[in-house]
This record gives C-alpha cells, sequence and structure tokens, in this order.
C-alpha cells in the first residue's frame, strides 16, 4: 500500500529517507523498475550496506541509488529532484520538509511513517504552517 501510494511506478523518480534493511526500498524499487528510480538515504552506513545486498539479492540494485546522508541536511538532496514521491521513515519526518521543498515537483506525494498521534500532530502543524506561509 505505501508503494502504491508513493508513486512507484516505472518511470517515476522517488527518494526514500531511512532505508534500514531495505526491505520497503525493495518493495519500492519493484514498482520502479526498470525505468523508475529510487534515491535512498540513510543515516547508518550499515543500514545501506544491509539494504544494498537485500537488493542485490533481489536483482534490484540497478535502479537504487543508496547514499549516506540525512535528508534534514539540504546538501544531502540537492540535486536529486526533480522528484515525483517522498518516503520519509524516520522520527521526525517534519524536518526534512524544507531540505526537500526544492527537490519535489508541485504534483509530489510524501509519505511519512508516524507510530505516534503526537508525531502525527507535529507533522501536520508543520505542513499547516509551511501552507500558510506558501513553504512546501
Amino acid at each position: 500500500m505505501i508503494a502504491i501510494l508513493a508513486g512507484a511506478r516505472p518511470e517515476a523518480r522517488l527518494l526514500e529517507a531511512g532505508v534500514g534493511s531495505g526491505f520497503l526500498t525493495t518493495v519500492l524499487a519493484m514498482g520502479l523498475c526498470p525505468t523508475g528510480r529510487l534515491i535512498g538515504l540513510d543515516v547508518k552506513r550499515e543500514n545501506l550496506e544491509a539494504a544494498r545486498r537485500n537488493l542485490e539479492s533481489a536483482g534490484l540494485l540497478d535502479c537504487v541509488d543508496l547514499k549516506l546522508g540525512d535528508v534534514r541536511d539540504p546538501a544531502a538532496v540537492e540535486g536529486v529532484g526533480p522528484l515525483d514521491g517522498v518516503v520519509l521513515d524516520m522520527p521526525d519526518p517534519w524536518s526534512a520538509l524544507e531540505s526537500l521543498g526544492p527537490e519535489v515537483k508541485p504534483s509530489a506525494v510524501a509519505v511519512a511513517f508516524v507510530p505516534t498521534s503526537t508525531q502525527l500532530e507535529k507533522l501536520l502543524d508543520h505542513l499547516r504552517r509551511m501552507d500558510a506561509t506558501g513553504g512546501c
């Protein structure tokens, strides 16, 4: 369902922040390959190595770029766009919105994993403030 909501389809360009072991990364790549592209960012090198092994085993590494970096840092995402969608699997997805703003298409979809209602409330508040100021 996440892959469908994020727009994982051929020709699309997506970014996933927080690849972990690469399970969702693999599912996204299944929808994107062979003509789409997934940029996977993670702050932990060991996560990227695990994801690389899993993608390689699935035969999907050719349509995924795995990068060590923090999506909250504009320098880490500069030039990755134009993105059709983003998947944010991180504890504070609201902190990534500003750095991603210049890289996403106006029609881009954002999917965020927020396991608590407090996180959801913070994300929605941040989105409302950005909308009010013409941010994202």
